[in-house]
Parts: structure tokens; sequence; C-alpha cells
């Protein structure tokens, strides 16, 4: 998992930036072909099910925009962003209506931007779960979150 404070689960990260995985063993979650499923959790039925068939417990369209924000994901955890990724992927117009949040992020000392990349700063490591979530709600179409000075700086 890990030689230093850095972790290294690839499972997580994979699975967080989108890439297609196969899912096995009792409440095992995997994706592909746009749907995120969930085996059955459930161990008893997990092993009554399992051998004749793989017990699915759930099955979800990934929605649209899927592809956009498992690279927005991945990235903030990485702790780096290359923005024209995400216009190149599915959403042309994405750096032009995150720029009012990524400014204000910016001005809070969360990240730096250089071009249309983005590195987030200790503290936007912290929040990088929160600022994901706001990028995620561009994707989704709605609006971005007002930039405002968030009450931890």
């Amino acid at each position: 998992f890990a030689r230093d404070t850095r972790e290294r689960n690839l499972y997580n990260q994979l699975i967080k930036a989108g890439t297609p995985c196969l899912a096995y063993g009792s409440g095992a979650a995997g994706n592909s072909g746009g749907y995120h499923y969930l085996v059955a959790p459930d161990l008893s039925r997990y092993l009554e099910e399992g051998t004749e068939r793989k017990p699915i417990a759930g099955l979800f369209d990934q929605g649209k925009g899927h592809t956009a924000k498992g690279r927005i994901t991945e990235g903030m955890e990485a702790g780096r962003l290359d923005l024209d990724v995400i216009d190149t992927v599915s959403h042309p117009d994405f750096i032009e209506t995150a720029l009012p949040l990524l400014c204000q992020w910016e001005s809070a000392k969360l990240l730096h931007r250089e071009g249309q990349v983005i590195t987030l700063t200790l503290a936007g490591r912290f929040w990088h779960t929160n600022l994901a979530a706001a990028l995620h709600q561009i994707i989704d179409g709605g609006p971005a979150p007002s930039p405002r000075r968030p009450s931890y700086v």
C-alpha cells in the first residue's frame, strides 16, 4: 500500500478515475461500459448465489460526464489537474465556467495555477474531496458554486 506518507492503493486510484474494473467478492464494487455495480455485500447471499451467478446487489448508470468527473477526481487526489483534459474529454466550456471558482481558490491559497494546470497546496490537498465535488457540479450542468471566502482560511 505505501512506502511513505503517500497512499498507493492502486485500486482506489483507478476506480475513482473511472477505469473499468471487474469486481469480485462480497461487497466489491466495479464499473464497465458506463455502469457501476455492486456485488452483494451480504456474505450469506453471496455464498449461496455465487456458485451459479454473480449476485449483483445494484446496477447504476454512471451518468453524463462520468469520464470527466473521473479525471477530476484522479487529478485532485494526485494534487495536480490539467484542465485541458476536462475540456477535451467531454466538457468544452469547463475552464471558462470553472475559472471564477479556481481564481477564488487560488486567492484562498488552496491551489496554484500555471496556464491550464492547477496544483493543490497543502491546504488544497486537505480539501481536495470538497474541491472535486464543486467541479463535478459544473460537469453536471449546474452553476459553479459561488466563489466566496471559506471560513477556514
